[in-house]
């Protein structure tokens, strides 16, 4: 019997920079890239996305494979003052 496919919910781009792809309740725009930079003090969210269940269980779980939790963020950056960048940074 085959193996499930395991989902995997951030990509590493460079050493410290993780790409995590988050989900938007929108017909037309369906999701937003998020990005983790990961040090020894802790992990910054570049455009953390809106904040809602299924973002927040995708972020959570993104966070999980870079062995780190929501307490381990230290930092959030914003690009732009769009909706869908900030809400989870307010």
């Amino acid at each position: 019997m085959p193996t499930p496919a395991t989902t995997t919910y951030s990509r590493q781009i460079s050493d410290a920079v993780h790409l995590i792809e988050l989900p938007l309740p929108l017909p037309d725009l369906r999701s937003i890239n998020c990005y983790a930079i990961v040090d020894g003090d802790g992990v910054t969210l570049v455009d953390p996305g809106w904040y809602d269940d299924p973002s927040d269980a995708v972020i959570r779980a993104a966070l999980a494979e870079l062995d780190a939790t929501p307490s381990d963020v230290t930092g959030i950056l914003v690009t732009h003052s769009h909706w869908d960048h900030y809400t989870r940074a307010i």
